[in-house]
């Protein structure tokens, strides 16, 4: 089920830090329709953000990356999507994230450790 959330984000783009009281612009979604819950998560998002795709499978071992949801903000201008796969060893999210930029050519113009 994919509803306003609860959870209180510790980054910085959370409800609580993003948009004022209340949290202005912003709304936590939790995301719980894979039923493994290792696959669940919450992202805050621009409030009148739509759901393009929300995925009910967890991912199967050796097929890599798989989308667990994909979000478009309000204008369009933007998609969001979170991804999941079961992997034999821990990956660092951010190097993989790195990674997958530089091998589809993209450059990395900023980064904020957080």
């Amino acid at each position: 089920m994919i509803q306003p959330s609860s959870i209180a984000l510790t980054h910085p783009t959370s409800a609580s830090s993003a948009g004022g009281a209340g949290g202005g612009n912003f709304v936590a979604v939790e995301h719980t329709m894979i039923a493994d819950p290792s696959y669940h998560f919450a992202i805050t998002l621009l409030r009148d953000s739509s759901l393009i795709f929300a995925g009910t499978e967890p991912p199967e071992r050796g097929e890599g990356p798989q989308t667990l949801a994909c979000f478009a903000s309000p204008d369009g201008r933007a998609q969001f999507e979170v991804s999941g796969a079961l992997l034999d060893d821990e990956v660092d999210p951010a190097e993989w994230l790195q990674s997958m930029l530089e091998s589809a050519h993209r450059t990395i113009v900023s980064q904020k450790p957080v």
